[in-house]
């Protein structure tokens, strides 16, 4: 990036005594365009933690809504073998505990989804112009 800077300076230096010629402004111009392309890369490598951690995090809420509604399939399926079958068998306990966990499970996956998504929405918030 010094280096950059240190061209355009020179080349400014020019445009101040005197008019350049077509092939100095080109020069000029390409020395322009190396510093802001310089100063965005370097923008850019700034910014990829953070919009590495808002993917990451992005990835937790999705996990989690997935999981929450798979849960949620499985306590159903539960609560169907449940009410088929014999009230006080085995396979009636063994659904109802099955569906007890599969929603204590869900309600814990809901509780993380929440806690990512408040996350995400800080850093969204934090990140004022960086896109995920």
């Amino acid at each position: 990036m010094q280096s950059a800077i240190s061209a355009s300076t020179s080349t400014t230096q020019l445009t101040t005594n005197r008019v350049l010629t077509p092939s100095e402004q080109a020069s000029e111009n390409a020395a322009m365009a190396k510093m802001f392309a310089e100063v965005h890369k370097a923008e850019a490598k700034a910014r990829a933690p953070q919009v590495a951690t808002i993917h990451a995090v992005m990835q937790l809420v999705d996990n989690a809504t997935y999981s929450r509604a798979a849960l949620d399939n499985l306590s159903g399926l539960f609560a169907a073998i449940e009410q088929l079958s014999d009230k006080h068998s085995t396979i009636s306990k063994l659904a109802a505990t099955g569906k007890y966990v599969a929603d204590d499970w869900e309600n814990f996956n809901d509780s993380q989804q929440e806690e990512w998504q408040d996350k995400l929405n800080t850093l969204r918030a934090s990140s004022e112009g960086v896109t995920a």
